[in-house]
């Protein structure tokens, strides 16, 4: 997106917290005064509760993290973050969208304390579950940013102290996902004596202990003739890293969407009576299951989930509990072959395509078939119905654009 587009988007009330994380990892010249402009003439406000229940997004936050990046770079939000700690999750959430070995360095220097010997505050295990999920985003789906032998072992060291301190399952699973990455020999002793984790967590230290066990075999730390388990991935996620450090270099991934996204913004927190957080979920799950049936899914994402797969091609798996469970709500392009990446590049969210501007997008598309249904877009329900109407569309936007693509 372009800083005119930003701009347009940004006055007409239509800009999305992901569409100024994208402009602002691209540090395009000139943003940091645009925002700056913004910030005035939009008015925008360190958010706050407009409703019980329902939040205004932090524009004027978002852009004093956007505006730090641009001006100082990876440094500029480290400084940041070091001057407020309140900028944490803004910062990490920027330099996720990043996706470099810079901001790898950028988020270990953020964290500095956390990860050195010391006493553990609960405000710290918040902080530290936030670093995971975001270290897991960077280190743990393919390709992953390399990370190196000193860094992997300054996380490794840290969250092993931290994860007996946890209190939610949810904590010790975003731990124990990144020690399957960086862990040694003393993780998996942890590991094994480990109390196991609730429902969807239950498989998740089972499946960090195999991508570890691979891993060191891999590196020779294993012997060569000991048994190896055959290639896993993460149970929150199919994209498990399980080479050895720095064996592939890092490249860009496309998130299509999350449903944390609909989850946190205000048009869904606004319907009452309030929606279940898996509704932000239901049209990503549409499209997934669409792209399943018409096998446009990558060759990763069925090898790690085999059974799953099958499962919801014949109906006995909700497509929509696959996501958030196995996938954590997240469709990317690393979930898609080839073609499947470039029908969703064309059509998926963005109206900037040649494709999108003559016949819209997906996003659009789910809206315009609540909106038929006299129903706000987060209700549609997630049932065979309202997927039977939502394929018809796809199937026809995808003949569509075959035929212009030929």
């Amino acid at each position: 997106m372009n800083l005119a587009t930003f701009r347009r988007r940004a006055r007409n009330h239509t800009l999305e917290v992901e569409h100024l994380l994208g402009v602002a990892a691209e540090r395009p010249e000139g943003l940091a005064d645009e925002l700056e402009r913004l910030v005035a003439e939009c008015q925008w406000t360190d958010g706050g509760e407009i409703s019980p229940g329902v939040r205004r997004i932090p524009w004027r936050l978002w852009a004093r993290t956007a505006i730090a990046y641009a001006r100082g770079g990876c440094d500029g939000l480290v400084r940041l973050v070091a001057g407020d700690a309140g900028f944490h999750r803004f910062a990490l959430s920027l330099l996720e969208k990043i996706r470099d070995p810079g901001a790898l360095d950028a988020i270990l220097r953020i964290d500095a304390r956390l990860l050195s010997p010391g006493a553990f505050t609960s405000a710290d295990i918040e902080r530290a579950d936030y670093l995971a999920r975001t270290l897991w985003f960077l280190i743990g789906i393919t390709p992953p940013v390399p990370i190196s032998p000193a860094e992997a072992a300054t996380i490794r060291v840290a969250f092993h102290r931290l994860l007996p301190l946890c209190k939610k399952d949810v904590q010790r699973a975003n731990i124990i996902c990144v020690l399957g990455i960086v862990g040694d020999h003393t993780t998996l002793s942890l590991l094994s004596t480990h109390p196991p984790l609730e429902s969807p967590w239950e498989t998740i230290i089972k499946t960090a202990m195999r991508t570890l066990r691979k891993n060191l075999g891999a590196t020779g730390q294993i012997p060569s003739g000991a048994p190896r388990p055959k290639p896993s991935a993460s149970a929150t996620n199919p994209r498990t890293n399980t080479k050895p450090a720095r064996a592939s270099a890092p490249a860009k991934i496309m998130v299509h969407d999350k449903a944390k996204w609909h989850g946190d913004a205000d048009n869904f927190r606004a319907i009452k009576p309030p929606l279940p957080p898996e509704a932000g979920a239901t049209h990503i799950a549409h499209y997934l299951r669409w792209c399943v049936e018409n096998n446009l899914i990558s060759d990763e994402l069925r090898q790690s989930y085999p059974r799953d797969i099958a499962s919801i091609l014949n109906g006995t798996l909700d497509a929509r509990d696959f996501l958030l469970r196995e996938l954590d709500g997240v469709l990317d392009s690393a979930a898609l072959n080839a073609a499947g990446r470039a029908f969703a590049r064309a059509y998926y969210h963005t109206d900037r395509t040649r494709f999108a501007k003559k016949h819209g997008t997906y996003l659009g598309d789910h809206d315009n078939l609540a909106a038929r249904l006299g129903i706000p877009s987060y209700c549609l329900p997630n049932d065979e119905a309202s997927y039977a109407r939502v394929k018809i569309i796809i199937d026809n936007r995808h003949r569509e654009y075959l035929a212009e693509s030929s």
